[in-house]
């Protein structure tokens, strides 16, 4: 599907108009967006809101059916989001860990992934199913052991960046590594070397 989703959830397809998923203003402090490797279920979370509770939920993209997976989390739900194998891997930046929820069971199963950091802010898979997380607070992209049974040590950092600079990541078809910065507006790609190379320049 090359349609794209963002967090005001308007579907936007090339070739068709865009498309109001939800009513406007129905989720205040949305945040991540993501969908099921079928594309026909996709998740989104509220964060950031720091006077109420936050929750996390799923859209049936067929049926528009709208399904609360959890609630009452303090400060952010989900800050971003990964989908595999019927299971959501997510960051609590304000908790210093990564989850996984487990969709297959009812209610959702919440075990931790990798725990520690000081403000993970965004995970991602590549196509050799690694997961990656971002911690923000510590300004580290590490590589994820799933494997490890202590969740405190059971990252490699790959990349350093100044703390409280970066914000997400991504891959490329060819499973290069990309680093987006909030702080300078840019973005950098990690090497398999560790050594960063600006793509763009500050304030883009």
């Amino acid at each position: 599907d090359p349609a794209y989703y963002q967090t005001v959830f308007m579907r936007y397809a090339p070739d068709g108009p865009s498309v109001p998923l939800l009513p406007v203003g129905s989720v205040p402090y949305a945040n991540p967006v993501t969908l099921s490797e079928d594309g026909n279920r996709l998740f989104y979370a509220q964060c950031w809101n720091v006077q109420d509770d936050n929750s996390l939920f799923e859209l049936d993209l067929e049926t528009s059916e709208v399904k609360l997976i959890l609630k009452d989390i303090y400060g952010c739900a989900s800050n971003a989001m990964a989908y595999k194998d019927n299971a959501l891997f997510t960051p609590r930046p304000f908790e210093g860990r990564v989850v996984k929820i487990d969709l297959k069971s009812s209610p959702p199963q919440v075990t931790n992934v990798t725990t520690g950091m000081v403000a993970p802010n965004a995970v991602k898979f590549n196509s050799k199913h690694e997961l990656f997380v971002v911690d923000d607070g510590a300004g580290e992209v590490a590589l994820v052991n799933l494997t490890a049974d202590d969740t405190d040590v059971n990252r490699n950092v790959v990349a350093r960046f100044p703390p409280r600079s970066i914000d997400n990541l991504a891959f490329d078809q060819d499973d290069r590594l990309f680093i987006s910065s909030t702080a300078e507006a840019s973005v950098t790609e990690v090497l398999s070397d560790g050594q960063l190379r600006p793509i763009s320049s500050e304030g883009m």
